[in-house]
């Protein structure tokens, strides 16, 4: 069974034709068939909002976490499974598995070049056994001046609950080489996501972020800028969040 704090505990076994089966505790079939894209970004939607909350305008008083409003879709490790990724072929990949305790995924992949074009996209589903299911895709582009955009959707339905969360997101940007550190990626980004955590709330962000490669080291700095709407069944009036955020990663 999966420990609290297991992480990435998988066997697999890899062929170059027949392509690669994964047992233990590992993503879906479906994972990252929500979220393609070519941002420059540190994080996902919220990531720098952990533990922050929402000030109401009425009377200042803190409400909701921040994280109750916002948030991508897209399947993610929560249990032990089965894994089957089948090896490329024209660019396309199949993926699927079986979760321990029932439910499961599948996904396509397709990275390649389209008249001249670099693309990347996916679209997946996952069933958690339990009556809860997500589905979505994405689809992103890449020119070779540098110039990229992407689509992102994600949807989730529950059977006993009328909460069911949907997301999505438009970004695009610049990503080419203008230094000798290595490629410099501009990223604009907007998504709304809905039904979060209850029905009525919503949120919305605006992300502006620069990333400069660091080639020599095999790392890179991101400078940030993220602003947070939220609103509720109630209009209860929830003032904005602006964050900044610089992450710096070296690989040793």
């Amino acid at each position: 069974s999966q420990g609290a704090n297991d992480k990435y505990e998988y066997i697999y076994f890899k062929h170059a034709s027949m392509g690669t089966l994964s047992m233990g505790d590992i993503e879906p079939g479906a994972d990252g068939t929500m979220e393609s894209n070519y941002m420059g970004v540190a994080g996902k939607d919220g990531a720098s909002l952990s533990s922050v909350r929402v000030r109401t305008n009425a009377n200042g008083d803190f409400g909701a976490l921040a994280t109750a409003f916002v948030g991508t879709i897209d399947p993610g490790a929560d249990a032990n499974r089965v894994r089957y990724d089948s090896a490329s072929f024209s660019g396309f990949s199949v993926h699927g598995d079986l979760e321990y305790g029932g439910g499961g995924s599948v996904g396509v992949k397709y990275s390649g070049t389209v008249a001249g074009l670099t693309l990347k996209a996916g679209i997946g589903y996952e069933a958690d056994g339990g009556g809860t299911n997500i589905k979505g895709g994405s689809v992103a582009v890449k020119h070779s001046s540098g110039l990229h955009l992407a689509g992102n959707i994600g949807k989730q339905d529950a059977d006993n609950s009328n909460v069911d969360p949907d997301w999505w997101r438009v970004a695009g940007g610049y990503d080419a080489k203008m230094n000798s550190l290595g490629n410099t990626n501009f990223t604009v980004a907007y998504s709304e996501k809905s039904d979060e955590t209850v029905v009525g709330y919503q949120g919305e962000m605006l992300q502006l972020a620069v990333k400069q490669s660091l080639d020599a080291v095999g790392g890179a700095i991101v400078l940030q800028y993220d602003n947070y709407s939220f609103s509720d069944a109630a209009a209860t009036g929830l003032k904005d969040i602006d964050t900044v955020v610089l992450e710096t990663s070296f690989n040793f």
